[in-house]
């Protein structure tokens, strides 16, 4: 594909994913054959159902006796691939041990959005 340069930018028409995977793609002027690679470029599968959780934000909290926590604890829900859920997938937080409460049930409901 050969792109005109406008004002010093040349601009690939839109790029259609075929399959997952890593691949690459070269810009290449083909005046002095001078190349520039996009490299690292992955097309994700699509997103399959819950397979694990990862702590994505709370486990340093530190706070007095008695006082709350200044935010919630998040976890991600990933499926198998490391992709996060787009479904609604409930989680149920837990208190091992017995030093503090959850208000309320205790339990949450996560749900992203697909990008796009």
């Amino acid at each position: 594909m050969t792109a005109v340069a406008m004002g010093g930018i040349a601009t690939s028409p839109p790029l259609t994913l075929m399959r997952a995977g890593p691949f690459e793609v070269s810009a290449e002027w083909q005046g002095r054959g001078a190349a520039t690679g996009f490299q690292h470029l992955t097309v994700n599968p699509p997103t399959g159902p819950a397979d694990h959780v990862r702590h994505l934000f709370g486990a340093d909290h530190r706070p007095a006796p008695r006082a709350a926590f200044p935010h919630p604890l998040k976890v991600l829900v990933e499926d198998r691939n490391g992709m996060t859920t787009t479904a609604r997938t409930k989680v149920t937080f837990t208190v091992i041990g017995g030093k503090a409460t959850f208000q309320g049930a205790g339990g949450g409901t996560v749900c992203r959005e697909p990008i796009g």
